[in-house]
């Protein structure tokens, strides 16, 4: 499957937002569309 990325920006990852964590996970989240046209996020 091919993706058209139009935004790209650094996140951080928690593993579940009622813990409280000493650290996050810094990723990379793209947005765009893939080759249907369909709206995708992905988080690497």
């Amino acid at each position: 499957m091919l993706y058209d990325i139009s935004e790209m920006e650094v996140g951080y990852f928690s593993d579940a937002s009622d813990d409280e964590q000493e650290f996050y996970k810094p990723v990379w989240i793209f947005r765009g569309t893939d080759d249907h046209g369909n709206n995708v996020t992905k988080y690497v």
